[in-house]
């Protein structure tokens, strides 16, 4: 019996004196030391029961207790560790890939105008259309014809080139801007002078004085209108051209006087304009963007009197012109520039003789009739600057391919093919909150010579057609 106390004892020596466990391993297993009297006496059996507690060894507390709470709390944590101790990489500035010029968008403006690139197309088609014509002149057609088409071709691709050069040098000085609040149209009713003079010695050209009317009908939707057009005008003296032959001159040396003629004229017709949708391309960003489209039709009537005096014998030359399937297209290059070219052919009625016995002959097709013209806004006082009155100009150049009211350009030996420019500035003023502008023209009509000529005018609203309408002046 005596012998049968000894084990018990024999655990508790080898737990003191086992090297491989640890002050941590000790300590865990204290609590299961009421176990071991019904486990084995192997002394590996302490290392197996403290492998489960080696993932706890990294805490800083000693006490089992302590030791298992963090690590409880830690695990739902562990996957935003990686989160909150790896910080995202700083953003890259990437600079923005330059758009080529041709590609551009003009700032400010909706929709997008791609304004260089409509003006190369502008001048690609003027040059085509003037080298072509010019081949044609020369080479298959005949150029000792008056009024030969090919010539109006020539003419509007010259004022196509023209458009876009100073279109173009306008845009660098900020000339493209978004649209004018009030554009410049023609007024509803003006009064015009212009001025006389003549490049021949002893040869006088008196003044004419002229009016004109232009009521216009806005279509709903912004989407045309149609304009009414009219003037009517003749001279304030009688104009002298003389016989500048040597054996026509006088005893004192001056020539000797070859016509007299005193002239009136009329024009009647009508000015439609349909707006297309812009862009009208399905995609736009490839194929569209180079300015919005007008389709125009400008039927035209001219009545022209001459009273001539031969010798001492009177004589009356009557003259009408019949434009009744004049087609043209508007371009609009930028929000404030505009290229437009009409084009039609031209019926004739010419009759002559004595006072009150004039018929009009057979109608005979004329040469053809054309018209080109480019025009530029300018902002003078904006809208938003304004205190008492908006004002805004226009440049306006213009080319009108008839000599029907007067002679055209001539150099060199082109003679009588082709017809005279129109230069002008307009200029209108609006008083704040007012329906009615005021409207100042000045140019001069380029043919056989220059002649100057004023404009004043009112502009009153358009007459609005089944909906909402521009009124003042709206779009051309």
């Amino acid at each position: 019996m005596v012998m049968l106390a000894g084990p018990p004892e024999v655990p508790e020596e080898r737990v003191e004196i086992s090297p491989p466990v640890s002050t941590e391993q000790s300590e865990q297993s204290e609590p299961a030391e009421p176990a071991e009297p019904a486990s084995s006496v192997e002394p590996a059996e302490p290392a197996e029961q403290s492998e489960p507690a080696e993932p706890a060894e990294p805490a800083s507390s000693v006490e089992p207790a302590e030791q298992s709470e963090p690590a409880e709390q830690s695990e739902p944590a562990e996957p935003a560790e990686p989160a909150s101790s790896v910080e995202p990489p700083a953003p890259a500035l990437v600079e923005p890939a330059r758009i080529p010029r041709v590609k551009r968008c003009l700032p400010d403006a909706e929709p997008c105008y791609r304004t260089t690139s409509a003006r190369l197309l502008l001048a690609t088609f003027g040059a085509v259309a003037t080298a072509t014509s010019v081949a044609l002149v020369f080479i298959a057609g005949d150029h000792q014809r008056v009024g030969d088409p090919a010539y109006s071709f020539a003419a509007g691709g010259l004022m196509a080139l023209g458009a876009a050069t100073i279109g173009g040098a306008m845009s660098l000085l900020g000339g493209d801007g978004p649209t004018l609040y009030d554009r410049i149209t023609p007024p509803t009713f003006a009064l015009g002078l212009a001025l006389g003079g003549s490049s021949v010695t002893d040869e006088s050209l008196p003044y004419s004085l002229s009016g004109s009317f232009a009521p216009t009908l806005s279509f709903p939707r912004d989407r045309g209108r149609l304009r009414l057009l009219g003037r009517f005008g003749g001279t304030l003296g009688t104009q002298l051209e003389r016989d500048p032959r040597p054996q026509a001159a006088n005893a004192d040396g001056s020539f000797a006087p070859a016509l007299e003629s005193k002239s009136w004229d009329f024009e009647l017709g009508l000015d439609l304009a349909l707006r297309l949708p812009y862009p009208l391309a399905r995609r736009p960003a490839k194929f569209g963007q180079l300015g919005q489209l007008e389709l125009r039709y400008k039927p035209l009537a001219f009545f022209a009197q001459d009273s001539l005096t031969l010798g001492d014998e009177p004589r009356v030359s009557e003259r009408v012109a019949l434009t009744p399937m004049n087609l043209g297209l508007r371009w609009h290059i930028s929000p404030r520039q505009r290229f437009t070219f009409y084009m039609g052919p031209r019926w004739d009625l010419i009759g002559h003789g004595t006072p009150g016995k004039v018929q009009l002959g057979a109608p005979v097709l004329g040469s053809i009739y054309s018209e080109s013209w480019f025009d530029l806004d300018v902002p003078i006082v904006k809208l938003v600057r304004a205190r008492r009155a908006t004002v805004v100009g226009q440049y306006t150049l213009g080319y009108i391919h008839s000599r029907f009211s007067g002679p055209g350009l001539d150099f060199g030996a082109v003679v009588g093919f082709l017809g005279h420019l129109v230069t002008q500035f307009a200029i209108r003023v609006r008083p704040l909150g007012s329906p009615v502008a005021y409207q100042l023209e000045l140019g001069a009509r380029i043919g056989g010579g220059v002649s100057p000529y004023a404009r004043v005018g009112v502009v009153l609203p358009n007459i609005r057609g089944g909906g909402s309408g521009r009124g003042g002046g709206g779009r051309p």
